[in-house]
């Protein structure tokens, strides 16, 4: 499903206007720092509240869903 590529649509964006000459207010190194940071507090986040919330997801694949079935 393309909803499982669009995780990385902000990497691959800046990625992309960095390679065709687009300067941004940071350069590549802090840009890769600030997205891994980013990445690091979202699975700290994101991954303990899907696991105590423990509710199925609707294709039943799992326990590991914010939404009720």
């Amino acid at each position: 499903h393309i909803d499982d590529y669009f995780q990385y649509a902000p990497a691959v964006i800046t990625i992309g206007l960095e390679a065709i000459g687009v300067k941004g207010k940071h350069n590549a190194l802090q840009t890769g720092i600030i997205y891994g940071m980013s990445n690091i507090i979202l699975s700290a986040v994101v991954i303990p509240a899907k696991y105590y919330s423990h509710e199925l997801r609707p294709d039943n694949s799992n326990y590991l869903s914010f939404l009720p079935a």
